[in-house]
C-alpha cells in the first residue's frame, strides 16, 4: 500500500514539474496580448470593453447574429490545430510535416480573415491595400502551394475533398462578385462558404489521421515522434 501511494505521489510531482514551463508560456502569451490590447485601447481612446466584449452584445443584436460566421471560424480553427498537430507528430517525415505546417499556418490566417475582415476591412480601409491586390496575393500564394505540393496531394491524399472545398469558396466568391446583393445571395453565398469551409477541416483532419496511422500500422514508428 506504501508503495502505491509513493508511486502516485512521484507521478503527480513529475507532472505538477513538467507542467511549470507550459504554464509560464501559455500565461506570459496571455499577458502579452491582453497587454498589447489594453495598450493599443488606451492609446487611441478606445473603450478596452470593445476588444472584450461579444461583437453581439456592443451591437445589441441578436444571439445568433453572426452564427454561420463565426461556425466558419471555429472550423478554420479547427483545421489548423489538425495540421499542428500533425505535423509535429510527423517530424520524421519532413515533406509531410511542412506541408500540415503551411496548411496550419493558412488555416488560421483564414481564420483571423473571417473573425477580422481582414480582405474586407483591415486591407482597404486601414491599410489602403485594395481588395483585389489582396485575392491576388490569395491566388498567388495558394497556387504555389499547390505547386509546390501537387504530387502529395495528388497521391498521398484524399484530394476530391480539398478540390470540393476549392469548389465551394469559388461558388461563393462568383456570387459574391457577380450577383445582386440580396437575403438569398447572401445566405446562398455564406453557406456555400461554410460548406467549402467544412470540407477543407475535414481533408486536413482526415489527412493528419490517415498519415499518422499509417506511420504506424505500416511498421514505421520512427517517422510518429
Amino acid at each position: 500500500m506504501l508503495g502505491i501511494v509513493t508511486q502516485y505521489s512521484r507521478s503527480i510531482k513529475f507532472r505538477i514539474e513538467n507542467s511549470w514551463r507550459m504554464l509560464a508560456i501559455v500565461l506570459a502569451c496571455a499577458v502579452i496580448v491582453i497587454g498589447s490590447v489594453y495598450l493599443i485601447g488606451t492609446s487611441d481612446q478606445i473603450p478596452v470593453s470593445d476588444f472584450t466584449r461579444d461583437p453581439a452584445v456592443l451591437a445589441d443584436a441578436p444571439f445568433y447574429t453572426g452564427l454561420l460566421s463565426n461556425l466558419g471560424v471555429i472550423l478554420w480553427s479547427c483545421a489548423a490545430m489538425a495540421c499542428f498537430v500533425g505535423s509535429i507528430l510527423l517530424r520524421g517525415d519532413r515533406h509531410k510535416a511542412r506541408f500540415l505546417l503551411v496548411s496550419g499556418l493558412g488555416s488560421l490566417y483564414l481564420a483571423l480573415d473571417d473573425l477580422l475582415m481582414m480582405h474586407e476591412t483591415v486591407f482597404p480601409d486601414y491599410l489602403q491595400i485594395d481588395e483585389k491586390y489582396v485575392f491576388m496575393s490569395y491566388f498567388i500564394l495558394a497556387g504555389l502551394f499547390a505547386i509546390y505540393f501537387f504530387k502529395l496531394i495528388l497521391f498521398e491524399t484524399d484530394f476530391p475533398i480539398l478540390a470540393a472545398a476549392v469548389a465551394l469558396f469559388a461558388i461563393s466568391l462568383i456570387i459574391d462578385r457577380y450577383v445582386p446583393f440580396s437575403d438569398v445571395q447572401t445566405f446562398v453565398e455564406d453557406s456555400s462558404k461554410l460548406a467549402g469551409i467544412a470540407l477543407w477541416m475535414t481533408y486536413f483532419a482526415r489527412t493528419s489521421v490517415q498519415w499518422i496511422s499509417g506511420c504506424m500500422y505500416e511498421g514505421r514508428p520512427d517517422q510518429v515522434q
